[in-house]
């Protein structure tokens, strides 16, 4: 029968044949002994992860009431953690690489996502995901100083070309249609 070692008894670690199940977290497992004086680890309540909704979150905001009084609500949002993976998302779309392909080719590709976000995170709290959505601009700045020779090493003028699509077709893109900023 091969004997059960605490991670005490091997610096520590886990070693081979160990109990399986709960990683050791110092100060947050108790020791058992079992009748047959074998010795096993077993969670305390406080190892155990705190479940965190990683979609929408009810945090303190500010709110008005029918009469225009500003009130503390506990109103739905996104979650930091949505709002990162849409940034991660963003980024591993790479938009400042198409420059192969022109503007309406990059909304037809990225509308149906964001509206999805839009429809589905701001549904409760839409500001919140104004920064986020900001975010796909400065991606847009930058496919514009790839595309256009005249735009190179120009982020001012490459902004303002921006603004000027923006005016002049504000359906282009859901997050222009939602209010996002340029």
């Amino acid at each position: 029968m091969r004997e059960n070692r605490t991670p005490s008894s091997t610096g520590g670690r886990w070693k081979r044949g160990d109990p399986v199940g709960h990683p050791r977290v110092p100060g947050r497992c108790a020791e058992k002994r079992h009748h047959d004086g074998l010795v096993g680890t077993q969670p305390t309540d406080q190892s155990l992860p705190r479940q965190r909704s990683t979609l929408l979150t009810f945090a303190p905001r500010s709110a008005t009431n029918k009469l225009g009084e500003t009130f503390v609500s506990f109103s739905p949002a996104a979650s930091n953690v949505a709002l990162k993976a849409f940034r991660h998302k963003i980024r591993r779309w790479r938009l400042h690489r198409w420059v192969s392909a022109d503007l309406r080719d990059l909304a037809e590709m990225i509308n149906p996502v964001v509206r999805g976000w839009v429809n589905y995170y701001g549904r409760f709290y839409r500001t919140k995901l104004f920064p986020t959505l900001s975010h796909i601009n400065g991606y847009l700045i930058r496919w514009a100083k790839g595309k256009y020779k005249r735009l190179r090493r120009r982020q001012a003028r490459a902004h303002r070309w921006l603004i000027s699509v923006a005016t002049r077709e504000p359906d282009l893109f859901v997050h222009w249609q939602q209010g996002a900023r340029l």
